[in-house]
């Protein structure tokens, strides 16, 4: 027996990569226009927010990770310094 899942394997159609290209921008463009009315508007306040909260989390993840990476490397090497 086939079946419906051998027949999507054997297409030779895998999944359709999603490029960042300028039709992405372009759309992009489109919504934030919708999405934030004007430069200085509460909606702009809540996009920078967010983005300057992403980016504070993912330099304190790195830094954590980097803290982790050295203790774990003192507890194999044996230093206590």
């Amino acid at each position: 027996g086939g079946g419906a899942k051998e027949g999507a394997k054997g297409s030779g159609k895998g999944k359709k990569r999603v490029a960042v290209d300028g039709v992405f921008l372009e759309r992009l463009g489109k919504i934030l226009k919708v999405c934030v009315p004007s430069f200085f508007s509460k909606e702009m306040l809540l996009v920078l927010t967010q983005g300057g909260l992403l980016v504070t989390r993912s330099l304190l993840t790195d830094l954590i990770a980097e803290q982790e990476g050295a203790c774990g490397s003192a507890l194999i090497n044996g230093r206590t310094d």
